[in-house]
């Protein structure tokens, strides 16, 4: 009974770890709504995105939306502490910001924007 219970659970972590996909909802915290977006449109995206690869180790950071608001992306470290499993793999290897501005697009989807370069000013 045991073994047929260990076999199981390593089946499930073997399958939870190939997923290597984040979608609990204490990965992130509204702080502020802004003007464009309304908090359950905000908070239905953040739940639908995918949050492997975007949490920092140890320290949280903040993302900001086009229309003015902040959503705060807690650490490794505290989501730990709240018991949220979140596999290795999807964790950054270090702390980082993110100044980049972030838009919801008529689907749902989280865009982030990011300024391109002229082709002249990219050296080889």
């Amino acid at each position: 009974m045991i073994q047929k219970f260990l076999v199981t659970l390593n089946i499930f972590l073997f399958f939870q770890a190939l997923s290597q996909e984040v979608h609990d909802k204490k990965v992130f915290e509204l702080q502020n709504s802004g003007k464009k977006y309304s908090s359950d449109l905000i908070l239905k995206s953040l739940t639908d995105a995918d949050w492997c690869g975007m949490i920092n180790p140890s320290e949280a950071y903040y993302i900001t939306f086009d229309d003015g608001a902040v959503v705060k992306i807690n650490s490794m470290v505290f989501l730990r502490n709240q018991m949220v499993f979140i596999p290795e793999g999807c964790v950054r290897e270090i702390d980082l910001k993110d100044d980049a501005v972030y838009r919801i697009n008529t689907d749902g989807y989280i865009l982030r924007l990011v300024q391109s370069q002229d082709k002249k000013d990219i050296k080889n």
